[in-house]
């Protein structure tokens, strides 16, 4: 009997080890390389060319992510930068040049990556694709040609199209992550602003009418303004978004980049009778105003209630 309770002790000690050991690998610490595509996917420009291959381009980087079993065919890889005179800067590659070592992914260890930095002031546009050689000549296997305008103005958005690949939704972790640490703060006819370094968002309660279109300047120091107004249901951002807060109404606009900063925004509604509501509000004393913090304003069951 003795010796069945020891023998009972050892293998409880080694289910648990083993379930510990499981529950370890389990878990995904983000790299370096898993941290600054993150970033990309959160604020760059987002496109699928194929059924396995999409393109994220951010800032001076472009990355090529392959689904695909056995990753990307050793064919040539085309990258050009268009100037206005349509000639063009040649920086095609290879994929041994470009791929991302595996070793240096946890989350996105499932694809095959490349990058490739480049200069956005040398063309107006990128044409990116891949090709082999064919009777003397070049065939394209894919190319996706995309203006400089369009990448800097996100018209190509990720949606958690990989996210059922790397078991994370990415843009719901941005989101509550600036919900707790950005500027927030209950604007005018219900409606809340979030604000965060290259987004602002504007959230509806139970109280706001989201049918007459959003007013949304950005104010430059000399008072004049870049309009980016619109329709809250054309920039509906909650889907991408996971409980509690796929629940709420939310709209999401990127802040324009200009060498002339904006110093005040002013939001608001109107139809075409006018003004319904109008509110400027300032850029640095928002940031730097502490007391305006998220303090779980939708994990309350009624603003949930309101919102659906």
């Amino acid at each position: 009997m003795y010796r069945f309770r020891i023998i009972i002790f050892v293998f409880s000690i080694v289910l648990v080890s083993c379930q510990n050991e499981k529950s370890t690998k389990s878990v995904k610490k983000d790299t370096k390389y898993d941290k600054l595509i993150k970033r990309a996917l959160i604020n760059g420009y987002f496109e699928r060319v194929t059924d396995k291959i999409s393109v994220l381009v951010y800032q001076n980087d472009l990355y090529l992510f392959s689904e695909e079993e056995k990753g990307f065919s050793n064919n040539k890889f085309m990258f050009h930068l268009i100037k206005e005179d349509l000639s063009f800067i040649n920086m095609d590659f290879s994929k041994s040049e470009a791929k991302i070592k595996d070793s240096v992914l946890s989350l996105f260890n499932e694809f095959e990556i490349l990058r490739r930095s480049f200069n956005p002031k040398d063309g107006k546009s990128i044409r990116i694709g891949q090709f082999i050689k064919e009777n003397g000549g070049n065939k394209n296997l894919w190319v996706r040609k995309v203006d400089m305008k369009e990448i800097e103005n996100r018209k190509g958005n990720y949606n958690n199209e990989l996210d059922k690949i790397i078991g994370l939704n990415v843009l719901h972790d941005d989101f509550e992550n600036t919900l707790r640490t950005k500027p927030f703060f209950k604007s005018k006819e219900g409606f809340y602003v979030l604000l965060s370094d290259n987004f602002l968002y504007l959230i509806a309660s139970g109280e706001s009418s989201i049918k007459d279109k959003i007013m949304m300047h950005f104010i430059r120091e000399d008072n004049t303004f870049s309009n980016h107004s619109f329709y809250f249901e054309e920039n509906r951002y909650q889907d991408r978004l996971s409980n509690p807060y796929h629940t709420l109404k939310i709209a999401k606009v990127r802040i324009p980049i200009e060498d002339n900063p904006f110093i005040k925004i002013r939001l608001g509604q109107f139809d075409n009778s006018g003004n319904k509501w109008v509110e400027v509000i300032s850029i640095k004393e928002i940031w730097e105003n502490e007391l305006l913090r998220y303090a779980n304003d939708f994990e309350k069951p009624e603003a949930n209630q309101n919102n659906k």
